[in-house]
């Protein structure tokens, strides 16, 4: 067997298990929990890259770890009808987040200036 062929060999395996490895395995394991798959604009506050929890939209704050679409929507209406969050800690009033949600959050949250 020539050299360029055993090489063949070893690399084939080596790049199929690469492209498999890069269709079964979830997006989250490379990133951090937090998904960008979005076409509209993430209202993020300038410099730090956290969400301002009194002006982001539902969808936004759905892509926070945890936070699924009903509770960013009851985020909104909270906001709504109580007015602008003073504090972070103000969310654990929304139903369905509690201490582990918050404390999965609060490092991408903020409150704006």
């Amino acid at each position: 067997m020539k050299k360029y062929e055993i090489c063949l060999h070893l690399m084939v395996p080596v790049i199929c298990f690469a492209v498999m490895l890069g269709i079964f395995l979830p997006r989250d394991v490379f990133f951090d929990q937090i998904k960008y798959e979005t076409t509209e604009p993430i209202e993020f506050v300038a410099g730090d890259g956290k969400i301002d929890i009194n002006t982001a939209s539902a969808t936004t704050l759905g892509y926070l770890p945890g936070i699924g679409p009903s509770t960013a929507e009851r985020i909104v209406k909270y906001r709504q009808i109580h007015g602008p969050f003073r504090r972070i800690e103000d969310l654990k009033k929304i139903s369905g987040i509690g201490d582990a949600t918050f404390a999965a959050i609060r490092k991408f949250i903020k409150i704006g200036e």
